[in-house]
């Protein structure tokens, strides 16, 4: 069905498009068949549907609890903070609804290779749209790897009947391009028709062609996870955070199918005659003691050849989870290795031992993992946020405006908070550190802000810096 999918999306695009226009534009899917079933296959086992769980569904949830866990640690405590005049206050109202779920979005980057922030109008407000992966098709892109026309996709169902819109935005010559197309059909995909917009209630509204002049930035943020692309390296598009430990994962489910087989394969039991037992007889089966049918296994046997304790037989055989755990466990700190986690997210922690030296080299490397997701989370935002102010001065919905934007980011993972921030204090004492610098670390204040508020008094005093109000 992907397959089939993307061959239809590759063929549309060429006739959404009169050929002078898409010449002109350059307009192509610029993401390889390869790099498509790569976001299928990662998409695939967040959701606990691997290939290899086919035949047997137990699993460990690694890839869901991999990105989980690197979500978190890269939100942790995180704030966007937006100042400089009322048209950032309007805008840190419309965006707070997506920093109030940014962990969660934040996750599903980690786990797809990438998340698109698509600002919309709603009303007199903004609302932003989140597009997964597999509705995302880069179309363009500049030198410096960053995405500047694409194909975002739509989907609704009806019955038997399927709905699919295209929203095509390019940057061109002539301005900023968004089109519109809706298609329907309801078997193969290369039997969808296109239909007018107005056959969907929900995008009756929408314009089939729409030309904005003097934007020279794309009209949404994307977050893309910074880690080599070693399925195509040409590809603008990022790669799951467990894209190296795929084939581990796989082992590492192998290997808990075979621990679970080895308990349950394991489990205390009685072999005994059938003639132990009653017999129903309406079924003509034997009775098993309620509550211990796992206990008993009743076998076709002679009881008349059988005596004493062979009439009973226990079943108890000596487990080897140890050495599946063991194994286990080695794979689990490989795929922590490949993901960039430190020893003890996802294995044993008591199971290795190891120096504080080697500690803290694990956890350099989870913070420069974490550390560059922010970045890329930071840039990302920044992007919606040039979107939405364009977005909002096209359509008159905020007073103009300048505005700042202050991040701050949790770095505990390596060094511990209330440790840095007072050897930060001891800095501005020393005059290493600017005071308003410090603020602005700790308190998330942009440079303005910071400066207007230690202005208010001679000598910046430690409750001053803390946050504190001044003293009268």
């Amino acid at each position: 069905m992907f397959d089939r999918f993307f061959r239809w999306l590759r063929g549309v695009i060429d006739r959404m498009l009169d050929s002078k226009t898409a010449k002109r534009m350059g307009v192509s899917v610029a993401v390889s068949d390869v790099m498509q079933q790569a976001i299928s296959k990662w998409m695939d086992m967040y959701r606990g549907k691997a290939s290899w769980l086919a035949t047997n569904t137990q699993h460990l949830s690694l890839p869901a609890t991999i990105a989980s866990e690197m979500a978190t640690m890269v939100t942790l405590e995180a704030e966007v903070n937006l100042s400089g005049s009322s048209r950032a206050e309007w805008l840190a109202a419309q965006v707070a609804p997506l920093l109030e779920h940014l962990r969660l979005v934040v996750e599903y980057a980690c786990a797809e290779g990438g998340m698109v922030l698509k600002p919309y109008v709603d009303g007199k407000d903004i609302a932003i749209d989140l597009v997964h992966a597999d509705d995302f098709y880069p179309t363009s892109f500049n030198s410096r790897r960053e995405i500047t026309g694409a194909i975002f996709l739509e989907r609704k169902r009806n019955g038997d009947t399927r709905y699919v819109r295209l929203e095509t935005h390019q940057l061109t010559d002539q301005g900023y391009r968004i089109t519109n197309r809706a298609f329907k059909g309801s078997g193969d995909y290369d039997a969808m028709q296109e239909i007018p917009l107005t056959d969907v209630e929900d995008w009756a509204s929408l314009q089939p062609d729409v030309n904005i002049e003097n934007v020279a930035h794309p009209l949404f943020g994307y977050l893309r996870i910074p880690l080599g692309n070693t399925i195509d390296p040409k590809s603008p598009v990022g790669v799951s955070v467990y894209e190296k430990a795929c084939g581990v994962i796989e082992e590492a489910d192998k290997q808990y199918q075979r621990l679970l087989w080895e308990y349950e394969g394991g489990e205390l039991a009685i072999d005994a005659v059938e003639d132990a037992f009653e017999v129903d007889p309406k079924s003509k089966q034997v009775r098993l003691p309620v509550g211990r049918e796992r206990l008993f296994r009743p076998n076709k046997l002679d009881p008349k050849a059988l005596t004493g304790d062979t009439l009973f037989k226990t079943f108890s055989p000596d487990l080897r989870d140890t050495a599946y755990i063991q194994g286990l466990n080695k794979l689990l700190q490989r795929v922590e290795d490949l993901c960039g986690l430190s020893r003890g997210t996802l294995s044993d922690p008591n199971e290795d031992a190891r120096t504080a030296q080697e500690i803290k080299q694990t956890r350099q490397r989870t913070y420069a993992t974490v550390t560059g997701i922010q970045r890329a989370a930071q840039k990302a935002i920044d992007a919606l946020l040039l979107a939405m102010d364009t977005i909002a001065t096209l359509y008159k919905l905020a007073p103009t405006g300048k505005f700042e934007v202050a991040y701050v980011w949790d770095d505990s993972i390596v060094v511990d908070a209330e440790t840095e921030r007072q050897r930060d204090l001891g800095e501005v004492r020393d005059g290493l550190m600017m005071p308003w610098e410090y603020r602005a670390k700790w308190r998330g204040e942009s440079e303005e802000q910071a400066k207007a508020i230690l202005a208010t008094a001679d000598e910046p005093s430690d409750d001053m810096l803390l946050g504190f109000a001044p003293k009268a």
